[in-house]
């Protein structure tokens, strides 16, 4: 029974490590959205037609924020991959803004990019 009770313990603690886990990727995921949305906001043609930059960035962040974003393991903590994460949104919003006759948008989203892309990094 002692062997059960122990087996009962260590699934609740590794329920518990990976729960935190995703409970921080959520919080993450909250934080790098508002900055990023707050970075789209700042291009060039996004007062052209705000509801659509809006729509944009809210059909591409998901998937793109999970390919740039890593849970991390025993050793390491998660990471975030900034350069790549504005490399994919700009690629898909100005694709698509070009696709949907809004070059004015596309043009604005990838020169922000590109400027922040060629900064040092601090």
């Amino acid at each position: 029974m002692k062997r059960f009770g122990r087996i009962g313990v260590f699934v609740l603690m590794v329920g518990a490590i990976v729960g935190w886990k995703f409970y921080n990727k959520g919080n993450d995921e909250a934080a790098i959205k508002s900055t990023m949305k707050e970075w789209v906001v700042g291009a060039a043609g996004y007062d052209s037609d705000p509801t659509y930059c809006d729509a944009l960035f809210e059909r591409f962040h998901s998937d793109v924020f999970e390919k740039t974003y890593a849970l991390g393991g025993r050793r390491r903590g998660a990471s975030f991959d900034d350069d790549k994460y504005i490399s994919m949104m700009t690629s898909r919003m100005s694709t698509q803004a070009r696709k949907d006759g809004k070059p004015e948008i596309a043009t604005g989203l990838e020169e922000m990019s590109a400027a922040y892309l060629a900064a040092p990094d601090d």
